[in-house]
């Protein structure tokens, strides 16, 4: 049964007016996601080319954070934006660069490796084969508008996201290290780090910093077993200088997973595998010497 013209047209108002389209060519070649960035990439390089913007070591180039990229593409995520880039780097379609002017900026930069097979405004060609490249929908554009007004101003660069330093003792991309920064408090991110390290099952060093930062105020600290008996035992391996010495009189004994003070026929003996080996092993250390006449 077809749709009666009235339920189109009520149907028709809850869509947008913005389309995006691809080459098709490039769309076989590629993927169709990789014909979608392309497109947009190449709507930019275009216009830098046009107006003269950004050229380095030969290319033209356009700028922007995979988080803004995404958001004039809600069927993308922001990491789905990295793999179709990085694929279309492998594929000698895009070189990424970094001509940030603080060091700490991480935006990453794209031109296509041959600018004339996807750009418009140098292709001799032109004509009706080549999509048009991806507007930005007005609402966008103003938005962008005001953003390069605001922040991405000839002075100043692109905005600035400070990577707290504790994110670089984990294995993550840049771009979670700048995602993590932006929408986190450092002391946080600290203790998400901290617990990730300690986590030793953990899958990976990404899965675990988004575990510990979405169970911030869930996660139990108290170390496991084999977390305390890893401790004990590095405890025990500072005390070795002690084996087959005294301290006052009782004689010292230290095995793989034991320390033992024996005084004539009586012994006392600790385990790495018992609760409270650390603190009740120093304690007896210090009594032992503070029997020292």
């Amino acid at each position: 049964m077809a749709d009666h013209p009235d339920n189109v047209k009520q149907e028709q108002k809850h869509f947008g007016c913005v389309s995006h389209s691809f080459n098709a060519d490039i769309a076989s070649k590629y993927g169709v996601p990789e014909a979608i960035i392309i497109q947009y990439i190449a709507y930019w390089i275009d216009f830098n080319i046009r107006t003269g913007k950004n050229q380095h070591d030969g290319h033209t180039w356009m700028y922007e954070t995979r988080k803004d990229m995404s958001a004039h593409f809600p069927y993308f995520s922001p990491d789905q934006i990295r793999r179709i880039t990085d694929k279309l780097v492998i594929k000698g379609v895009l070189i990424k660069g970094n001509f940030n002017k603080t060091a700490i900026d991480k935006t990453i930069w794209y031109a296509f490796k041959n600018q004339k097979m996807f750009t418009t405004a140098e292709s001799a060609s032109g004509g009706d084969q080549c999509a048009r490249a991806i507007p930005v929908p007005k609402t966008v554009i103003k938005k962008k508008n005001y953003y390069k007004k605001k922040k991405f101003s000839e002075t100043n660069g692109p905005p600035v996201v400070v990577v707290f330093p504790c994110l670089d003792d984990l294995d993550i991309s840049d771009y979670l290290k700048e995602e993590i920064s932006r929408k986190h408090p450092e002391e946080e991110v600290k203790t998400a780090v901290k617990r990730t390290l300690s986590w030793s099952s953990r899958l990976n060093d990404e899965t675990g910093i988004h575990t510990t930062l979405d169970r911030k105020d869930t996660w139990d600290d108290t170390p496991s077993k084999e977390q305390r008996i890893e401790a004990n035992a590095a405890y025990l391996k500072t005390l070795e200088h002690h084996d087959g010495t005294k301290i006052a009189r009782s004689d010292v004994t230290i095995g793989n997973n034991y320390i033992l003070f024996s005084k004539g026929q009586g012994c006392v003996s600790f385990s790495i595998k018992e609760c409270g080996f650390i603190p009740k092993v120093a304690t007896y250390i210090t009594n032992l010497r503070a029997l020292r006449v």
